[in-house]
């Protein structure tokens, strides 16, 4: 009886996470036929999380870029805590965990980040809710959604947070790659378990080949791409051991 109730939740859980994933996807693939990719993310992250203001930096090869913002004091804000080395967005890159700021203005916040605070309060930011965009271990970008009052996220936006992170890493991965997803719904339609094989893929290749994970997911996405095979194939058969990657020769 017991099992067959637990059969029963975890049914129904897994729809309800495959719709939400393809209810983001759709409104990601909105988006992004109508603004540039970094500026959908923002876009989304913000209608998400309830505020219209959002950063998104890229994080690679140990430097911080401002990729996109969805308006000047969002970019300043995320700018001043990659120079400042202080901030959630900051502790987000450092960590690759989601970091969640309820309230700036609590002396706990401002002990936490004594340089920052006084910046997000001069600026009216009350709240900042960073999530990393990650490809294995490897954080690539982190987008943070910061709010004029405080107030924590409810569970259904940290869920949708954590989704749209997902999501739009795929997406910056492959728009690197040249590769035309077509229709984000259908592709992100298959959920976490292809997500969880993609990664398991990704890592054997940066074993194999010692390279980063970052750099394994670019060449698995390409080899993919250039071949016309589905990035899910391409990955199972790589997880069962059927297909090795080529060594890339240096230019």
């Amino acid at each position: 009886m017991l099992y067959g109730l637990w059969q029963t939740v975890r049914h129904r859980f897994s729809r309800m996470t495959e719709n939400r994933w393809r209810d983001l996807a759709a409104r990601l693939d909105v988006l992004v036929g109508l603004a540039p990719l970094g500026n959908s993310i923002c876009t989304l992250f913000g209608e998400r999380l309830g505020t219209s203001r959002v950063g998104l930096v890229l994080c690679l090869d140990r430097t911080n870029n401002l990729l996109a913002c969805s308006d000047p004091v969002a970019g300043f804000l995320d700018e001043q805590q990659f120079a400042l080395g202080d901030g959630p967005a900051w502790g987000c890159a450092a960590t690759s965990l989601p970091v969640l700021a309820a309230d700036l203005g609590l002396r706990e916040s401002a002990v936490r980040w004594p340089a920052f605070c006084p910046v997000a309060e001069s600026c009216g930011a009350r709240a900042a809710f960073s999530f990393p965009l990650q490809v294995g271990l490897a954080t690539i970008a982190v987008a943070t959604a910061y709010r004029d009052h405080p107030g924590a996220l409810s569970a259904s936006e940290y869920v949708d947070g954590l989704t749209v992170a997902s999501l739009a890493t795929t997406a910056m991965m492959a728009e690197q790659t040249g590769e035309h997803l077509g229709p984000l719904a259908d592709v992100f339609s298959a959920g976490v378990d292809d997500s969880a094989r993609l990664q398991r893929a990704a890592g054997m290749i940066a074993e194999q080949q010692s390279i980063s994970i970052l750099e394994a997911m670019v060449r698995l996405r390409s080899h993919a791409y250039l071949l016309g095979h589905s990035l899910g194939t391409v990955a199972r058969e790589i997880c069962d051991r059927k297909l090795v990657l080529p060594v890339k020769e240096e230019q």
